[in-house]
C-alpha cells in the first residue's frame, strides 16, 4: 500500500510540475509565433508584451492572458491604433479541446481601446487584411454547400460571459463635407449566458460615460452618460433577437 501511494504521490507531483513548468517555457515561443503570423496577415503591426498561459489561476480551466495588445497602422495609417488592450483573460475548458464544443467560459477585455478612422480621400483605418495569396474559386451552388458544410464536423464555440471594463472607443471622419468625431469613455459592458445556444437569453448590463458626438461644426452631444439592462432574447440559427426588461437612462 506504501509503494502504490508513493508511486501514485509521485506521479501526481510529476504531473503538477508538468502544469507549471510547459506553459512558463511555451508561452513566449506561442507567443513569438502569434505575432509573426498575425503580421503576416494583415497590413498592421501587432505586438503585445506578455501571452501567459496558467492551467492553475482558473484550475480545472486554463487561463490565456495577453497584456498590452496593440494593432497600429502602416502606410497612411502609420502609428495610428486600431485596437488596443491592457489585458485580455480567457478562460478555457480544458477538455473542451478535445471535443466538439470548444468552451471558452469567459472572456474579459480590460482597458480596451477602439479607434476608426476614414481619412479625406476615403481610406478607412480598418481595412488591414492582406489580399489572399490563393487562387480564386468558382463558386459552387448553394445546395452542395449545405451538404459540404453538414458533412463536416461540427465545432461550436461557447461562450459564458463576456466583460469590457474601461474601454474607449472613437470614430473620426475627416471626409470634406460630412465630417464627424465621435468619443465615448470609459465604456463598461457585461453580458453572460450560453451563448452556443440556438436559441438564448442573454443578461445585458452596460454604461458609457462622457459621449461626445461633433458633425462639421455642430456639437450634438457632449459629456453624455448614458446605461443600458435588460435580457437579450436570441434565436441564433433565425437571426431573430428579442428585448426584454430593458432600461435605458441617459
Amino acid at each position: 500500500m506504501k509503494t502504490f501511494l508513493k508511486i501514485f504521490g509521485g506521479i501526481v507531483a510529476t504531473l503538477l510540475a508538468v502544469m507549471l513548468v510547459v506553459p512558463i517555457f511555451l508561452g513566449d515561443k506561442i507567443g513569438e509565433i502569434v505575432k509573426t503570423e498575425a503580421n503576416k496577415m494583415l497590413n498592421a503591426k501587432v505586438d503585445f508584451e506578455e501571452l501567459d498561459i496558467s492551467l492553475f489561476r482558473h484550475f480545472p480551466k486554463a487561463s490565456l492572458d495577453i497584456s498590452d495588445l496593440s494593432v497600429t497602422g502602416v502606410g497612411k495609417f502609420e502609428g495610428e491604433t486600431l485596437v488596443a488592450a491592457e489585458r485580455i483573460e480567457l478562460a478555457v475548458d480544458i477538455l473542451s479541446i478535445f471535443g466538439e464544443s470548444f468552451e471558452i467560459s469567459k472572456v474579459w477585455l480590460r482597458g480596451p481601446v477602439i479607434n476608426g478612422v476614414v481619412l479625406a480621400d476615403g481610406s478607412v483605418n480598418w481595412d488591414i487584411m492582406k489580399p489572399s495569396d490563393e487562387p480564386a474559386t468558382e463558386e459552387k451552388p448553394a445546395e452542395e454547400q449545405k451538404e459540404e458544410e453538414e458533412s463536416g464536423e461540427p465545432f461550436k464555440l461557447s461562450l459564458k460571459s463576456l466583460i469590457i471594463s474601461d474601454a474607449k472607443i472613437s470614430y473620426t471622419d475627416k471626409t470634406p463635407g460630412a465630417s464627424m468625431h465621435f468619443h465615448t469613455s470609459p465604456v463598461n459592458l457585461s453580458l453572460s449566458g450560453d451563448m452556443s445556444m440556438a436559441e438564448t437569453v442573454l443578461s445585458l448590463a452596460a454604461d458609457a460615460g462622457d459621449i461626445t458626438f461633433v458633425s462639421g461644426k455642430d456639437s450634438y452631444a457632449a459629456g453624455l452618460k448614458a446605461q443600458l439592462k435588460g435580457d437579450i432574447g436570441a434565436k441564433i440559427e433565425q437571426g431573430v433577437y428579442s428585448l426584454s426588461g430593458m432600461s435605458f437612462s441617459v
